[in-house]
């Protein structure tokens, strides 16, 4: 029996947590919307953030590996990544060019797979309903892309949440309280590949509220920060086994 402590976290917006807030783990995930807000339309200074501030910050973590999905504020990600037909390992390459991207934990998932010891990690960042922002995808492209996503895989990551539960849905007071803004393509597809744990996103009022479907999906909403920007959600942490 193999076991793996995890930890996910989400809509960071450019507020990276001290690592000492961190239990000790295995991989921790990273679920989109990563970048400052000031800057997420600024190509360079999203680049120059991302190489200088936020990859020696996973580095520091207590975690053997920092896996990385992008989100809809994360421009930058898809100009490099889809935009150019660049996959997840040739922009980690142009992002850590040469020997050095070896000496980092950070390993991006852009519609892709990653195995860590015996448990299969999928990260896709593709979200309905927003034309104007990063990553948005109409229903042909949404299930296009949730059908990459490999059978049983262990741990999924996504931004945007599947409409399933509450995952999606709004539980901050506010003009928008429990509107649900979860994917149903993306539900239809998870339906279908039966991943055991989902790591999202997006909507800022998670509050780690979990929704399992069939008794063995388990659905997380990870933000760390709440619908006013502000940090008030802590990062979640599970152990998984095989």
């Amino acid at each position: 029996m193999k076991k793996l402590k995890l930890s996910a976290i989400s809509d960071l917006h450019g507020n990276l947590p001290d690592p000492s807030m961190f239990d000790e783990g295995d991989v921790l995930c990273i679920c989109g919307d990563i970048v400052p807000l000031d800057i997420q339309r600024d190509t360079a200074k999203c680049i120059a953030w991302f190489c200088m501030k936020f990859v020696p910050w996973t580095d520091r973590l207590p975690f053997k590996k920092v896996l990385v999905v992008f989100g809809n504020h994360d421009f930058f990600s898809e100009e490099l990544g889809p935009k150019h037909f660049n996959s997840a390992s040739e922009v980690l390459s142009m992002l850590l060019p040469g020997s050095i991207k070896g000496e980092h934990k950070i390993q991006i998932l852009m519609d892709s797979s990653y195995k860590y010891m015996e448990f299969t990690f999928y990260g896709t960042s593709w979200c309905p309903d927003l034309s104007t922002w990063a990553w948005y995808g109409d229903h042909d492209k949404l299930k296009k892309e949730y059908e990459k996503i490999p059978q049983n895989v262990d741990v999924l990551l996504t931004h945007c949440p599947p409409r399933f539960g509450y995952a999606g849905t709004v539980l901050q007071q506010g003009w928008n309280w429990m509107s649900n803004f979860g994917c149903q393509e993306l539900a239809e597809e998870i339906d279908i590949k039966q991943p055991h744990w989902v790591f999202c996103g997006h909507v800022h009022s998670g509050d780690h509220h979990i929704t399992t479907i069939d008794d063995s999906i388990n659905i997380v909403n990870v933000s760390m920060l709440d619908e006013n920007y502000k940090r008030n959600y802590p990062p979640f942490s599970v152990e998984i086994e095989k």
